[in-house]
């Protein structure tokens, strides 16, 4: 089955797959297409005139959280061509979606609970853990989900990894947004 790629602006991906069992029997395949994305009523007027290509979907990696494969990882380097599509298997390239940026706060700061003695500073942190797990991820809180994000490539310095600067770079101009 064949699926619509678009291309944000910044090389970022938008995915279109279809119910094919929607499609008429007098349409060809791009037309089916074009009537569910381009030329449908409810599709987003923002996305009907980003390049996209029409590819297989078995010529895409699959999003699947237990591997940390996702969809969200696939951007275009250079033109909307299939052959520049990339995939940044190491967030070295993209931003996180904001979804995984609370996942794996969530996972940095459990994992400081563990091993802090302190009453004190223990409570601090739970708290702050639980400010985390109750903030929703997505639309209208990314700004603080970019913090966080800037604070985890911090932690991730100061313990000796090495720092993600086209991250940090886009990170700071959506913050500046």
């Amino acid at each position: 089955m064949k699926i619509r790629i678009f291309k944000k602006n910044d090389g970022r991906t938008i995915y279109s797959s279809f119910y094919w069992d929607l499609k008429k029997e007098d349409e060809t395949d791009l037309e089916f297409m074009n009537r569910m994305t381009i030329n449908h009523g409810n599709f987003p007027d923002e996305f009907k005139s980003l390049p996209f290509i029409d590819v297989d979907e078995n010529e895409v990696p699959t999003s699947d959280s237990d591997s940390e494969q996702y969809h969200e990882q696939i951007y275009f380097k250079g033109d909307c061509k299939k052959e520049n599509l990339k995939v940044d298997k190491d967030w070295n390239t993209l931003v996180m979606p904001d979804f995984l940026i609370k996942k794996k706060t969530v996972e940095r700061l459990s994992k400081e609970i563990d091993e802090i003695n302190d009453p004190s500073i223990l409570i601090k942190k739970s708290r702050e853990l639980k400010e985390i797990e109750r903030k929703e991820a997505g639309t209208g809180n990314e700004k603080f989900w970019l913090e966080k994000a800037l604070e985890g490539l911090d932690k991730k310095i100061a313990s000796g990894e090495a720092d993600k600067p086209v991250v940090r770079q886009k990170i700071t101009e959506l913050k500046n947004k």
